[in-house]
């Protein structure tokens, strides 16, 4: 979920720029179904990005600077729409659309992002589960205009399993097939059943 990237990225400033030497600001940050964007060019806190998540219909002020003790006030300010948050973002040095829906977000908007200059992180399955043709032409796409696009869906208990395919073809290994049961539930019936369980037994 958005609101998890943006907790781990905001606690980890100092340990993001020492170990790895970068730099990461939220400028932007959408509702569920994407049709809400909350944009500061200056850069979107932690306490900011949770409220908007919470309640998209409102858009937050930073408390003044001067005045520790001034409470958030909600006031209603500008919606952005998905195309014109790309515009805005353009001109940041490395852009990064980093998706992590379920659903909402359509291909399309990939490749506008490819066009102008974003780089693409999706965590979005649906987007992954694409008919080839529209999957391989994203792929082309991020290859044509130089940028990157990048995912890993989990399976199971939040286990990443694209990665670690990747990782195991890097250091040599090659990898013949693999099998699996994408939920734990019908894995678990699944075993019940070829142990010879019936399959109301298995169900209790």
């Amino acid at each position: 979920q958005s609101s998890y990237l943006v907790r781990q990225i905001s606690k980890q400033p100092l340990k993001l720029k020492k170990e790895h030497g970068v730099s990461i600001k939220i400028v932007a940050i959408g509702a569920t179904d994407i049709t809400k964007f909350l944009f500061d060019q200056h850069g979107l806190s932690l306490e900011i990005c949770e409220s908007f998540l919470k309640n998209p219909d409102l858009v937050f002020t930073e408390p003044s600077l001067s005045d520790s003790s001034q409470n958030l006030k909600d006031q209603t300010g500008t919606i952005f729409r998905l195309e014109e948050i790309l515009d805005l973002c353009r001109k940041i040095p490395v852009p990064i659309l980093v998706d992590c829906n379920a659903g909402s977000m359509i291909d399309s908007a990939y490749i506008e992002a490819f066009e102008k200059g974003f780089h693409v992180i999706t965590a979005n399955k649906k987007t992954l589960t694409l008919p080839y043709d529209r999957f391989s032409n994203l792929k082309q796409k991020a290859l044509f205009y130089h940028r990157l696009f990048d995912y890993e869906p989990t399976v199971g208990t939040s286990l990443p399993i694209i990665d670690t395919l990747h990782s195991l073809e890097r250091t040599g290994d090659k990898v013949l097939f693999f099998e699996s049961s994408l939920s734990g539930t019908l894995g678990f019936v699944a075993t019940r059943t070829e142990s010879g369980s019936t399959l109301i037994d298995a169900f209790k």
